[in-house]
């Protein structure tokens, strides 16, 4: 099996394993935010990504395309070259 594929529980096709080997620094872009999901946001489990980049987590939708947005302009101005000055990040560390 590939490095970053998992076999999921029921045997199905091997799917994309997320889950971050490392946490999330403030002055790093969460990358998964260039990801489009099905409906052209963010997919599906980026609650889960930034639960499990140790992020709080928003329950409102408006506030999870914020902070989306928010991360893909970091990880734009990031990647610029040359790079440039990161905006703040939207979502805080989870408490």
């Amino acid at each position: 099996m590939k490095p970053g594929l998992r076999v999921p529980s029921s045997g199905a096709v091997p799917v994309p394993d997320w889950r971050p080997t490392r946490w999330a620094t403030p002055d790093e872009p969460l990358l998964s935010a260039l990801v489009l999901g099905p409906g052209g946001g963010p997919v599906p489990f980026f609650r889960d990504i930034l639960k499990a980049a140790g992020l709080a987590v928003p329950r409102i939708d408006e506030a999870l395309l914020k902070i989306w947005h928010r991360e893909q302009d970091r990880a734009h101005a990031g990647y610029a070259n040359p790079p440039k000055e990161l905006p703040p990040r939207l979502a805080p560390q989870a408490g």
